[in-house]
């Protein structure tokens, strides 16, 4: 299990061909909550803008839910998010 790390990941698989890697589910909301405030060009308004925005605060949690999503469903499972996410 690694936390997303590309470098990281990359030497494992180098070393280890036949490794099944996974991340951590911590990471990945982590990462998910670093890259919205990037995007928002600031931590405390990113916040401010999912305390005043319910729906938004959802539809983030929907995404980082995608992770348990079986692979054989993924596909679906996203269209079904993004027409959700256009009401």
């Amino acid at each position: 299990m690694t936390d997303f790390e590309e470098a990281a990941m990359h030497v494992f698989k180098e070393v280890w061909p036949d490794v099944r890697l996974s991340g951590c589910f911590f990471h990945l909301a982590q990462n998910q909550r670093k890259k919205l405030a990037h995007l928002a060009w600031d931590t405390t308004l990113l916040a401010l803008t999912m305390i005043a925005k319910p729906a938004l605060q959802q539809q983030v949690k929907m995404v980082r839910a995608m992770a348990f999503v079986p692979l054989p469903n993924l596909e679906d499972v996203w269209d079904q998010l993004v027409a959700s996410l256009n009401q």
